[in-house]
This record gives structure tokens, C-alpha cells and sequence, in this order.
């Protein structure tokens, strides 16, 4: 395949997060890996991860491995990027402190060791080609959809539910003791326009608009307001090391317009509740 130029935004997989009133130049997972695509433009958007992909085409009798990934990156010609990376990153905590951008990552499954290497080599390429680089670690995406089946978050899960007046029980591992936060789809694109438009220096941010909540207590709030309560299988576990909530206050200092969007407790119940009488 030929290169690709492009004067504004290239995005390389995140599809669900596409902003069609721009001008964007979209590259799928698929493209992105099954060819060596040289691309270069302003502002590069990459949200590609082969684990994901590779999970849902099982089939595909290609893989890539770390020097795949190097040689991939190097194709990249940019004056920014921004990495949608992730809060797995970071492992899990046994205590209530909320992982900070500086804190070590540790992150263990597979999905966040290919995370922290893409970052690494991000970077790598960024000052190679003295360009920014924008590291965002996001916390579980959710969306809330009427319309759509996709549940790959928790919190869709239960709305799905919800919405469909399905009884099916949910797992609920650790007894329900994590503590984590979340991260709205339309959040994550109100961020990542302001990260287009107004980050020119070189930054990593921990990126999510709920609150950190106990998901238990998530549960008991939810149904307080449900007719027919949620049915919970709760899954015990020895495991101390649970919490993976993510300290986002450098974001928010830094665009302090995006408090607006925050979402506190009662009112994310609300939002997952509010369909079942409309």
C-alpha cells in the first residue's frame, strides 16, 4: 500500500470514537496490522491494540510480536500523537490511594504489557522525530446506548440489562470490594478534542469523569432504584491487591473546563437507571 498523507487528524483503530465533522483520515486494526503503512500527519490518534484485535479474529494466522510493533511505530511520521493507552497499566493496589501518572507501572495481564510497550515505544519514536507525545490512560469506557448491544464495560452490562428487563446475574469478582472509576465515550472525545487543539507539550494524563466507587456500593445504589434488583453472583477471592482507580487532577488542572463533565455517585445511578421508565 502506498503512503498516506494527510494535513489534519489520522486515527489508527478507535473507531467508536471517530468525529465525523472533522477532517480525518481513519485507518482500521485491520489495515494497520496486515500492512506496513507509512503514515504521516499533524496529529496522529492511535488507538489500535493487536491483543483486542487478535482476540476478536482468532483466525488470523498473523501476530505480531514487540519488534512488529517497533517497526510499526517507525512508519509513523507525526508532529503529535496521542496514545490511548489504558488504566491497566498500572496493576492493582491493595490500599485506597489512587494511581498518579508518576506511580511505577506494574500492570500484569497481557493486554496492559502491550499497552506499556506501545508506550515506550511512542515515545521512543516521538523524540526521535521531535514531536509531542500525549500519553492518556483511561479508565474502564462506557456509553450508555439505547440503541446498541456493545457490553464490553461493566456499566453497560447493567444497563443492558436494565434496559432489556434481563435477570440474568451478574459476576461480581473480589465480592464486589474493587474500587475503580470510569470514563464515558463522550467524555474521552471532549478530552481528546482539547488534547488536538491545546496540548503542545509533551505530557502523560489519567483520563475518567466518575468517581472512584467502590463497586458494591454501586450496586446497593442502584438498587434502591430498581424495581426488580440486580441479581449479583459474588465471587469471593483471597486476592488483597484490587483497587485500580485512577488520580485524574492533572487533567483537570490543566482544563479545568472538563470539572463540568465530572460525574459524581448519584448521578451516574441515575444515568443507568433513567431508561427503564422511558
Amino acid at each position: 500500500m502506498g503512503e498516506w498523507r494527510l494535513e489534519d487528524i489520522i486515527y489508527i483503530g478507535a473507531r467508536r470514537l471517530l468525529d465525523t465533522n472533522k477532517k480525518i483520515h481513519f485507518v482500521s486494526s485491520e489495515e494497520y496490522f496486515m500492512n506496513d503503512i507509512p503514515l504521516a500527519g499533524k496529529t496522529i490518534i492511535f488507538g489500535s491494540s493487536p491483543y483486542l484485535y487478535f482476540k476478536k479474529n482468532k483466525n488470523s494466522s498473523i501476530k505480531i510480536n514487540s519488534s512488529d510493533m517497533k517497526k510499526k511505530i517507525s512508519m509513523l511520521t507525526y508532529k503529535k500523537i496521542i496514545f490511548l493507552s489504558s488504566a491497566s497499566v498500572y496493576g492493582f493496589t491493595k490500599n485506597d490511594n489512587m494511581f498518579l501518572e508518576i506511580d511505577k507501572l506494574i500492570g500484569t495481564s497481557a493486554y496492559a504489557k502491550e499497552k506499556i510497550t506501545f508506550e515506550s515505544l511512542i515515545i521512543e519514536q516521538s523524540k526521535k522525530i521531535d514531536a509531542v507525545f500525549i500519553i492518556i490512560r483511561i479508565a474502564g469506557l462506557f456509553q450508555l446506548k439505547t440503541h446498541s448491544n456493545r457490553t464490553d464495560n461493566f456499566l453497560d452490562k447493567i444497563f443492558f440489562n436494565i434496559k432489556n428487563n434481563i435477570n440474568e446475574k451478574l459476576n461480581l469478582y473480589h465480592s464486589g470490594n474493587q474500587i475503580r472509576n470510569f470514563c464515558s465515550v463522550f467524555f474521552l472525545k471532549t478530552v481528546l478534542d482539547k488534547l488536538i487543539k491545546y496540548q503542545n507539550d509533551s505530557v502523560r494524563y489519567n483520563v475518567a469523569n466518575t468517581a472512584p466507587i467502590k463497586i458494591i456500593d454501586l450496586i446497593h445504589a442502584l438498587n434502591r432504584y430498581l424495581e426488580n434488583p440486580l441479581l449479583i453472583n459474588l465471587q469471593d477471592s483471597e486476592e488483597v491487591s484490587i483497587h485500580n482507580a485512577l488520580n485524574c487532577s492533572a487533567l483537570f488542572n490543566k482544563y479545568p473546563d472538563l470539572c463540568d463533565l465530572q460525574i459524581n455517585e448519584d448521578k451516574l445511578v441515575k444515568m443507568i437507571t433513567v431508561t427503564k421508565n422511558t
